[in-house]
């Protein structure tokens, strides 16, 4: 009885994630500025439409590129100016 309560509270809080996740998307997507969240070694971890139409190729590799290739619209140079003031110096 107690492992078959335990599965039920695992799948409700499963439910309830899915449907926490879901409602996310749909007011990320829905919003008309580019929304970009990007993590640990400059990889995205989210992106909406807007951000995809507005910053291009380099949002589907998945991985913001350095300052030092060249052709950067302005907001992604302004986005990689941003992640460059998060890193520690080099020692």
């Amino acid at each position: 009885v107690f492992a078959l309560r335990a599965n039920r509270k695992v799948i409700s809080v499963s439910e309830d994630l899915q449907r926490q996740s879901a409602t996310n998307h749909a007011i990320l997507s829905s919003v008309d500025d580019a929304i970009v969240g990007i993590g640990a070694e400059r990889r995205v971890l989210y992106s909406n439409p807007k951000a995809a139409e507005l910053l291009g190729e380099w949002l589907r590799t998945g991985v913001l590129p350095s300052g030092a290739e060249a052709g950067h619209t302005a907001l992604t140079a302004g986005i990689i100016a941003l992640m460059d003031q998060q890193q520690p110096a080099a020692s």
